[in-house]
């Protein structure tokens, strides 16, 4: 079976041809989310501060399937091509730039205990809330995170960072509640067992739409009624009405446990096997807000 080594030294070769020093390619190993390994492909250029990462796990399992190096390199310089220029710079960051564009996320705390360690964040029951800055705003694809030393040099405390995303998260990813039979598309349950999708218009990192001061006045939800949060993974929650369930979690936990445990939810999108109280989840945040 063809191995890693083999595969990058091909993809160099093939990469480099013809372009003499014009670009540089090195290969590095990183720990994301939830202690998932990736590796990817760093593509330099002489005068320029913009370096694509470019993940090679789908390429390299299309190697040992047998797709042509050839071709693979073909795709992956069309990818570069498609990033921003290679003479852009990328500006220095500032808070006036970036406060319109900081959001919050939440994701198990436990699994990310170091990359946690490096992020301002607050601790929510066995979950952790963190900062990420859309960078669409510089024509990049994606959200950069907020680490310690980015927050240090925006001269900004965690509590300011917390007030701002606040007040953007609505308008950069608008809430989105859905009953599961309209996604579905199936006839509506009865109301009774009507289970709810809350996300956001992007169904990315959706999860903390639970969060959201919006949530609390969203029609769809049943007046002074309470649910049940069930974490489907880091883009989606399911919510229930508690009193269709009663105190016992145990069966729904289980529940959650057998699907985390199942190629239903990948190891990178992965968030909890507890369940939660939407009353007790939003009170536990509200005790972490300062004043707006």
């Amino acid at each position: 079976m063809k191995d890693y080594d083999e595969f990058t030294k091909e993809l160099l070769s093939e990469l480099s041809a013809g372009r003499g020093d014009e670009f540089s390619y090195s290969f590095s190993e990183s720990t994301k989310l939830n202690g998932v390994i990736i590796h990817t492909l760093t593509v330099s250029k002489k005068g320029s501060n913009i370096s694509p990462r470019i993940p090679l796990d789908y390429f390299f399992e299309e190697y040992t399937g047998g797709r042509e190096i050839t071709d693979i390199a073909e795709s992956i310089s069309e990818i570069i091509r498609m990033q921003p220029s290679f003479s852009q710079k990328v500006p220095d960051l500032n808070w006036e730039m970036v406060h319109d564009h900081i959001v919050f996320s939440i994701i198990n705390y436990k699994v990310n205990t170091d990359m946690v360690s490096r992020l301002p964040h607050y601790r929510l029951s066995d979950l952790a809330l963190i900062f990420r800055i859309d960078a669409s705003f510089m024509d990049f694809n994606g959200f950069i995170n907020v680490t310690n030393s980015l927050l240090n040099f925006l001269g900004k405390s965690k509590e300011e960072l917390l007030i701002q995303a606040r007040r953007n998260m609505n308008r950069l990813l608008p809430l989105r509640i859905i009953k599961m039979s309209d996604m579905l598309g199936i006839s509506e349950l009865p109301d009774e067992t009507e289970m709810l999708v809350c996300t956001n218009s992007e169904k990315s990192y959706g999860a903390s739409g639970v969060l959201y001061d919006e949530l609390a006045k969203h029609p769809i939800l049943k007046e002074n009624a309470d649910y049940y949060v069930i974490p489907s993974s880091i883009h989606e929650t399911l919510l229930l009405k508690c009193e269709d369930f009663g105190e016992n979690t145990a069966e729904l936990e289980e529940i959650v446990r057998s699907v985390n445990m199942s190629s239903a939810v990948t190891a990178s999108e992965y968030l909890s096997d507890s369940v939660y109280r939407l009353s007790s989840l939003r009170e536990e945040f509200s005790s972490l807000l300062p004043s707006m």
